[in-house]
């Protein structure tokens, strides 16, 4: 088992369900399709961390939890930000049970990012947690999120590279059926830099930018927020439906995944301070990219092309954890099946009925692995 990240001190609790690794079974990629066609992407590398039965009883995983101050004029709004290592929580399920209490029944189960109410030296203590990976180059990048209710408050799942190459899915609790879909640009980056411009001028500044306007307020349950980038276009999904695609201002150099939850008291973007302390709860976080040490990677680890090495993605059509519905992880999957010649092909929850439409996947899937072979001479995006 290979693994993508080489920090070893971020991956020190044996008990973690977060492994970021490149299976003996999954050699040759995970497989990921856009929901209205047939055309898949293939990626070498991937990245889950379940926040549901995280064992550790200190925030102590595989990220970086950001620890600084950011001024009043660096935020562009009313406060500064303090981004503290406290603000980053956890609260796992009981026996890591699926559908069970957490040890604090009364908040939700996952890993709690918070932002205060009361302000420290005019700066609203937030939090921000990076993936320690800074070279993820094209992927899809998957998080299911309880926003907060409280208002005041923003929550993003993001991809960061600097300010003019940044993909972001933003959830302000003031308006609690609207998500903020952005690409950043030179024009935006260029419009942060202007005094008082605020977020939402930075937004406007963009030619790819957006929102999706929910059926139901956001808040209420878990959902899986989701962005699918490829060279040439960005796909937005909220629980397994595509909601927004853009096509301009595509980033095409690598970086790294983020969260964060904060509030700078701007009335056009966060609002706030919150007047309580506000929770916004990560349940878990998948991810399945390239790198820019991809080709070799492929090269290395996959020599023929196998389709029993090729893992499909299961799509998320529903709230995830809703009434104890069960999510899938290679990493735990992998884990158990270590000692056998099990290989999860699959395109559902079972690896066992799915290995069983291996072959016919890997029939079907064929023609497209060489197509993209002899189309851009490899098989993954990104790789030349």
């Amino acid at each position: 088992m290979r693994y993508s990240l080489t920090t070893a001190s971020l991956l020190t609790l044996a008990s973690y369900y977060a492994v970021l690794a490149e299976a003996s079974s999954c050699e040759c990629g995970y497989t990921v399709n856009k929901t209205s066609d047939r055309q898949f992407a293939l990626f070498t590398d991937y990245f889950e961390h379940d926040s549901f039965h995280d064992q550790a009883t200190s925030p102590v995983h595989p990220w970086r939890i950001q620890h600084y101050i950011t001024s009043v004029g660096a935020t562009r709004g009313r406060y500064g930000m303090s981004k503290e290592i406290d603000n980053v929580d956890s609260n796992v399920l009981h026996d890591g049970k699926w559908g069970g209490e957490p040890i604090v029944p009364s908040l939700d189960a996952g890993m709690h990012l918070l932002v205060l109410s009361e302000l420290e030296d005019n700066r609203v203590p937030i939090a921000e947690i990076a993936s320690p990976q800074t070279d993820m180059l094209y992927g899809s990048f998957r998080a299911a999120i309880k926003f907060t209710g409280v208002n005041g408050t923003c929550g993003a799942f993001f991809w960061y590279r600097n300010d003019t190459q940044e993909i972001d899915m933003e959830f302000l609790s003031k308006d609690p059926k609207t998500l903020n879909l952005v690409v950043h640009s030179l024009e935006s980056a260029r419009a942060s830099s202007i005094k008082g411009s605020g977020d939402l001028g930075v937004m406007e500044a963009s030619a790819s930018s957006s929102t999706w306007l929910s059926p139901v307020g956001l808040p209420n349950d878990f959902h899986e927020y989701r962005f699918d980038w490829m060279p040439d276009r960005i796909d937005f999904y909220v629980d397994g439906s595509l909601v927004r695609t853009m096509t301009e201002n595509i980033p095409d150099s690598p970086g790294h995944l983020m969260l964060s939850h904060w509030s700078n008291g701007d009335p056009n973007w966060s609002g706030g301070p919150p007047i309580e302390n506000a929770i916004m709860t990560v349940g878990y976080v998948k991810a399945y990219f390239n790198t820019t040490a991809s080709r070799d990677n492929f090269k290395a680890e996959c020599h023929d092309l196998d389709p029993y090495a090729v893992c499909v993605v299961p799509d998320v059509t529903s709230p995830p954890f809703s009434k104890g519905r069960k999510t899938h992880f290679y990493s735990m999957w992998h884990e158990e099946h270590k000692d056998d010649d099990s290989t999860f092909v699959a395109s559902g929850s079972d690896p066992k009925l799915d290995h069983d439409s291996a072959a016919t996947f890997g029939f079907e899937m064929s023609s497209l692995i060489w197509y993209f072979v002899g189309a851009v001479s490899c098989v993954v995006y990104c790789l030349a």
